[in-house]
């Protein structure tokens, strides 16, 4: 086995694929130069002007792209699939060398949804790495509609599994409901709900009661209690918390 001839050879491998790499990154920022030089460089521009300035300059250089590959693809390429078929082959292989091209310009798009600024980019040095990670996570938007009926079927799901482990821990489930109480009656003090020391507004209005330090939502059967209390003039109207 000649050692030194499967090193040559892998050494040209090694050296083709990182040329490779190399000529796509040159791509990429060559497409970065050309939409900011459309652009004018002019940052803060309205991210549907950016998008249409990239889409414009990623056509003009697909168009190229294309072109070149078909250097690289024999006319009678899959000339043996059938009618049309040699044809039809050919393109999806000069779109497949063209890969590289489109997701140049994907990753560019994202970069720009994400609230990027394709001027503010500094062309000689981006990469696909880089711009995947200034962009972040996509951003997805949510219609209220959807989100209203998420938290239905998740509160019905919640309870579903309180009830579920009342039947076996009722101990354990009531424990579960008063913490959940708890991080309720917060939620609605953070958006703005205000408390009120009068039970019977607090029920008649599902605010949470504040009775001295102690805030809690009330449930039916205690507003009752309190009720029947007051009636009695055994308790103050606003002092009955359990």
């Amino acid at each position: 086995m000649d050692k030194s001839k499967i090193q040559a050879v892998v050494t040209t491998v090694f050296a083709g694929a990182a040329q490779v790499s190399q000529g796509r990154t040159t791509y990429l920022r060559t497409l970065i130069e050309a939409t900011q030089d459309s652009l004018h460089n002019k940052r803060g521009q309205d991210q549907a002007v950016q998008m249409t300035a990239l889409n414009e300059t990623h056509s003009q250089f697909y168009e190229i792209v294309l072109k070149v590959a078909e250097k690289y693809v024999p006319t009678g390429t899959a000339a043996g699939a059938g009618k049309g078929g040699a044809k039809k082959a050919r393109n999806a292989e000069l779109h497949r060398m063209a890969t590289f091209a489109r997701t140049s310009v994907s990753a560019l798009r994202e970069h720009i949804r994400a609230d990027g600024d394709i001027c503010a980019l500094k062309a000689a040095a981006a990469t696909k790495a880089n711009l995947k990670v200034r962009a972040g996570p996509r951003k997805t938007k949510v219609s209220p509609r959807r989100l209203r009926a998420a938290t239905e079927t998740h509160s019905k799901r919640l309870m579903a599994s309180l009830m579920g482990l009342a039947n076996v821990d009722k101990p354990a489930a009531i424990e579960e409901l008063k913490s959940l109480l708890g991080q309720v009656t917060t939620q609605l003090m953070q958006m703005g709900v205000m408390s009120t020391g009068d039970a019977g507004i607090a029920a008649a209005e599902q605010r949470p009661l504040k009775i001295g330090k102690v805030l809690f939502m009330p449930t039916e059967s205690q507003i009752l209690r309190r009720q029947a209390a007051a009636a009695r003039g055994d308790a103050p109207a606003q002092a009955v918390a359990s």
